[in-house]
């Protein structure tokens, strides 16, 4: 009876006993667990910080590039701008100029056709004079009348051609000089043509240069997310496995001091 009273007695305090170890595995695990939940949460909160420093990042580059994109096009406009000034100016200039020979050729050409009517009204006067001169002469100066006729009207026909030949001469003269005026004209347009085309380019290739930059930072900042991604689930796994071999070890041991105390028992 005593016997059966101190197995009875032994049963209860194992039984006991290994509640007590039960709890106290459970309360373990629920340790774990606890733990476990808190890193997973801890890694879910610094990859989602992570993210969102990320996206600030991107949408803080993706601000500075629009920037500088509407800069080099403000740049852009205003050399556009002052390049269209700079022609405009030229075209009124070279216009005024225009008119300015203009005038001066139509005031050359009133002033020659003045002094020709001048000379022409002169001549009447002078023709009229001798008219009369050679009515009161009568028929006995009609031969040498005549001839002073004709010899007037040689002179005055030798000096009409001799003014039609300097207003001709005149008028290659001022032709040539337009001619000349056109060709420095169209040279300067097409050297400011060269010139606008040379900054278009130079300015294309900046852009482009830009962005090919902007393509290649991007790229080395989603390499670099990338292998941070990479390294934090390297490091998640660790953890785990290491939990894992953790409750393994925790469980092997368990089982070894159950055997020990069955093996005692």
């Amino acid at each position: 009876e005593k016997e059966r009273e101190e197995q009875e007695r032994f049963r209860r305090e194992e039984e006991e006993k290994q509640r007590l170890e039960r709890e106290k595995r459970a309360k373990e695990e629920e340790r774990l667990a606890a733990v476990r939940k808190s890193k997973e949460e801890k890694e879910r909160e610094e990859q989602e910080r992570f993210r969102r420093e990320e996206e600030e990042k991107k949408k803080r580059e993706e601000e500075k590039r629009s920037k500088e994109e509407e800069r080099l096009a403000a740049v852009k406009k205003a050399k556009e701008d002052k390049e269209r000034e700079e022609q405009e100016r030229y075209r009124r200039e070279e216009e005024d100029k225009h008119r300015a020979e203009r005038e001066k050729h139509e005031k050359e050409e009133a002033r020659l056709a003045a002094i020709k009517k001048a000379k022409e009204d002169k001549e009447r006067e002078e023709q009229e004079r001798y008219r009369r001169e050679e009515e009161d002469k009568k028929r006995k100066e009609e031969e040498k009348r005549a001839k002073e006729e004709e010899r007037l009207a040689a002179v005055k026909k030798a000096k009409e051609d001799k003014e039609r030949e300097e207003q001709e001469r005149y008028r290659r003269e001022e032709e040539e000089k337009h001619k000349r005026e056109r060709e420095k004209q169209e040279k300067e347009e097409a050297r400011l043509a060269a010139i606008k085309k040379a900054k278009e380019d130079k300015e294309r290739e900046e852009q482009e240069r830009y962005r090919r930059e902007e393509e290649d930072k991007r790229r080395k900042e989603e390499e670099k997310r990338a292998k941070e991604e990479e390294r934090l689930a390297a490091v998640k796994k660790a953890k785990e496995d290491k939990e894992r071999e953790e409750q393994e070890r925790y469980r092997r041991e368990e089982e070894d001091k159950h055997r020990a105390e069955r093996e005692k028992h």
